[in-house]
C-alpha cells in the first residue's frame, strides 16, 4: 500500500508549468484572489477525482483543483488579456466537491459530469473576502460565475478551450507520461486565437504537426478516464460517499466544507466502512467480463467520453485536425468508439451496503446500468 500520509507535492512542477502558461509574466492581480478562503479550500481536492486514494492508480504528484484553476486563469489571461475572463477561469471550479466528478457519479450524471456546477454563484457570494475584491474591482458576480460566457475559457466539446487545454496538459504529465513540460511548451507556444466555423474565438494551432501531436496525446489521456479501473474507482467511491451520507457518517455539505483527507479519515474511522475501504485502498486491479462477475461489488459503468478536435490554421482556412490527419482522426474515433458493455468487479466486502438495505434491494441496486 502506498503511504498516503503525505502525497508528493506539485510545487516543483507548477513553478515551471506556470511560467510556460503565463509566458514568464504571472498576473499580479490574481494573487489576492487566490488567497480567498473559497479558493484555498480547493487545495484539499485533487483533479484525480479520488484516484489518489487507491492503489488502482499511480500518480507522480498531487495536483489540486486550485492548481488547475490557477492554470486555467493563466491560459485565459495569456490569450485574452481580459481580467474578467481570467477570474472566471480561476473561479470555474470553486463549487467542486471532494472527489470531484465522483459526486457526479453519485448523482447519476456519469456521462455529462456537470451536476455540481449550480453552486458556483453561491460559493462566490459566500466568501466575504472574494466579494470584497470583486466589489473593489467593479466586477459583478454574474460576470465571473459562468466561464462559458467566455469561449476562450470554456466551450463545447470537441473545441479547444483554456479549461480543456489545461487539464489535458497536466494529465499528460502526472500519470503515465504522455508528454513532458518541453512538449507542453512546444505545443502551447504554437497556439493563437482565431475564429472557428461559427465565427467565435477559439484557441487554435498554427502547425498541423503539433495539432496532431496534441490530439493523439489528448486522446491517450482521455482513454485513461475510460479504463475499467478508473470507472470502478469513481463508482465505488460515489457509493461509499452516498451511503456515508445516508447513515450520518458524513453530511452532504461536508463535501464542500472539508478536504478530501478529512472525508477519507471519517470513512476510515467508521466501523461500517473500515474493512471495505482498507481493501479498496490496497486494490491494484479489478475484474472485467462480458458476464456478471462473482465479486463483492460488480456493475456496468458508463462515463463521459472526453476528447478534442482542435482547429488548425492552413493556407486554405481553419480546419479541424481530423479532416487533414488520419492519425488524429483514428485517435478521436478510438475514444468515441469506446463501449461500456463489460461488467466490472471489485473484490471487496459488501456488508456496509446492507446497513439500511435488504438483500433483495441490494441485488436490484447492483443489477447494472443498462
Amino acid at each position: 500500500m502506498k503511504n498516503r500520509s503525505n502525497f508528493a507535492s506539485s510545487a516543483g512542477f507548477c513553478e515551471e508549468y506556470y511560467r510556460i502558461l503565463s509566458d514568464n509574466d504571472f498576473p499580479e492581480f490574481l494573487r489576492e484572489y487566490i488567497e480567498c478562503p473559497s479558493l484555498q479550500r480547493l487545495k484539499g481536492s485533487a483533479v484525480s477525482c479520488g484516484a489518489n486514494w487507491t492503489d488502482l492508480h499511480e500518480f507522480r504528484f498531487w495536483y489540486s483543483t486550485l492548481d488547475h484553476s490557477i492554470g486555467v486563469a493563466l491560459v485565459c489571461w495569456r490569450f485574452t488579456g481580459d481580467k474578467k475572463c481570467a477570474l472566471a477561469g480561476l473561479l470555474h471550479d470553486i463549487a467542486t466537491p471532494a472527489f470531484k466528478h465522483c459526486i457526479d457519479f453519485m448523482n447519476k450524471d456519469h456521462e455529462n459530469q456537470e451536476s455540481t456546477e449550480d453552486r458556483t454563484s453561491e460559493m462566490i457570494m459566500g466568501d466575504k473576502k472574494l466579494m470584497g475584491l470583486l466589489l473593489r474591482d467593479g466586477i459583478r458576480v454574474e460576470e465571473v460565475a459562468d466561464c462559458k460566457i467566455y469561449p476562450i475559457a470554456d466551450n463545447d466539446t470537441p473545441k479547444l478551450s483554456a479549461d480543456r487545454l489545461e487539464y489535458l496538459f497536466v494529465w499528460g504529465c502526472m500519470r503515465e507520461p504522455v508528454w513532458n513540460l518541453d512538449d507542453v511548451r512546444e505545443m502551447y507556444n504554437d497556439l493563437v486565437v482565431a475564429k472557428n466555423e461559427d465565427g467565435i474565438d477559439e484557441i487554435v494551432f498554427r502547425s498541423e504537426r503539433l495539432a496532431e501531436k496534441f490530439t493523439k496525446g489528448a486522446c491517450d489521456v482521455s482513454s485513461t478516464f475510460l479504463w475499467p479501473r478508473t470507472r470502478m474507482q469513481m463508482e465505488f467511491m460515489a457509493d461509499v460517499v452516498k451511503k456515508a451520507i445516508e447513515i450520518g457518517v458524513l453530511e452532504l455539505d461536508d463535501l464542500w466544507r472539508v478536504s478530501e483527507r478529512q472525508v477519507v479519515d471519517r470513512i476510515r474511522r467508521s466501523r461500517v466502512f473500515r474493512r471495505a475501504w482498507r481493501q479498496f485502498e490496497n486494490m491494484t486491479e479489478c475484474e472485467t467480463s462480458d458476464e456478471k462477475i462473482a465479486a463483492g461489488y460488480c456493475k456496468k459503468i458508463p462515463a463521459k467520453k472526453r476528447y478534442v478536435n482542435p482547429l488548425v490554421v492552413t493556407s486554405g482556412g481553419n480546419v479541424r485536425i481530423n479532416e487533414i490527419s488520419d492519425v488524429a482522426n483514428e485517435s478521436i474515433q478510438g475514444v468515441l468508439g469506446h463501449r461500456f458493455d463489460e461488467w466490472i468487479g471489485l473484490d471487496v466486502e459488501m456488508g456496509w451496503m446492507e446497513q439500511s438495505m435488504g438483500r433483495e434491494v441490494l441485488r436490484f441496486y447492483f443489477s447494472g446500468v443498462e
